[in-house]
């Protein structure tokens, strides 16, 4: 019935957590734990290799050597994937109490949904709710995912045919795209029905050191051009004639917008304040969000704009 996804490499903080959170949900519904473990150079293959023995029947180890990296370990684990339905949870994640038998439920009285999703809590290294931050918002259509990626994938149920189907059609790993989950989302969107379930249904742990979350700048434009590549290749696909042509409109929008936010950093503000106080002058009202005319307004005091520029929901922009 149920085929869980877990990929981990170097977690031997978080796996044993990961793997009881899965373990402990309360159901009858037959499943399997495909754990593809991507030559870790810490102990997470032991603690694996521990839990296999606990549970033969239920914990199936992929073992690389060598080392595939996200993607290919990924789709490798999705490919042993048996069971009607797919969740994932990554090995430093865990899952929230009741998450599979709410899911199963719902999916199996809506055959029409090819994947339902939740919200996720936040949490950092030391297990510790990062202040009141939850991820995952109401992206059921295509044109709302191309916008961008609102699925945190730890909290969704899919059907394993169409996972099946995707892959056929797009052939993902030849793509060279830096995130496996995104990219199956916009095609689900347009191949069946996504539901949002407005109810938390895991942990996730937002470490600097992941691609979404890397302080390295390098890293971060990588993989920010590489969401652009995924959202021009999907609209490419399935737009055609207008529709294209209101694509590219809001995509040359938006790049405006990143490059309006980027001059509020920390740096470019010490700098260039005049400068930014007359740029923010030129902006057309309509392309002013109210966090963009709030900080257009507070950089005129340098005291109190650093006071509020410190709060996490102004820095986003």
């Amino acid at each position: 019935m149920l085929s869980v996804a877990v990929i981990t490499y170097n977690q031997e903080e978080y796996i044993a957590q990961t793997l009881d959170s899965i373990l402990s949900q309360k159901h009858n519904y037959p499943y399997e734990i495909i754990v593809g473990e991507d030559c870790s150079q810490d102990g997470t293959k032991k603690i694996i290799e521990e839990y296999v023995e606990k549970y033969p029947n239920i914990i199936k180890p992929l073992y690389n050597n060598p080392n595939k990296g996200l993607i290919k370990n990924y789709f490798n684990v999705i490919a042993h994937c048996q069971g009607k339905y797919i969740m994932e949870c990554a090995g430093d994640d865990y899952w929230l109490p009741g998450k599979v038998k709410t899911q199963i439920k719902y999916m199996e009285n809506n055959p029409d949904v090819g994947m339902c999703y939740g919200v996720v809590q936040y949490i950092d290294g030391r297990d510790e709710k990062k202040k009141s931050e939850i991820a995952g918002e109401k992206k059921e259509s295509f044109e709302a995912l191309l916008r961008g990626n609102g699925i945190p994938a730890v909290t969704i149920c899919m059907r394993n045919n169409l996972v099946t189907e995707y892959i056929k059609d797009v052939n993902p790993l030849e793509k060279g795209w830096l995130m496996e989950d995104y990219p199956m989302w916009l095609w689900f969107s347009q191949n069946s029905r996504l539901v949002f379930q407005n109810k938390k249904m895991a942990a996730y742990r937002s470490l600097d050191g992941s691609a979404s979350h890397s302080q390295d700048p390098q890293k971060r434009a990588a993989f920010v051009k590489s969401t652009e590549d995924i959202q021009l290749f999907f609209a490419q696909k399935y737009y055609e004639g207008e529709k294209l042509a209101q694509y590219y409109a809001m995509k040359q929008a938006l790049d405006e917008e990143r490059r309006i936010i980027g001059l509020f950093s920390k740096a470019n503000i010490e700098r260039n304040r005049d400068n930014i106080i007359k740029y923010g002058k030129l902006i057309p009202d309509s392309e002013k969000t109210c966090k963009i005319r709030l900080k257009l307004f507070l950089v005129r005091f340098p005291l109190v704009f650093k006071l509020v520029f410190e709060r996490k929901w102004l820095k986003r922009g």
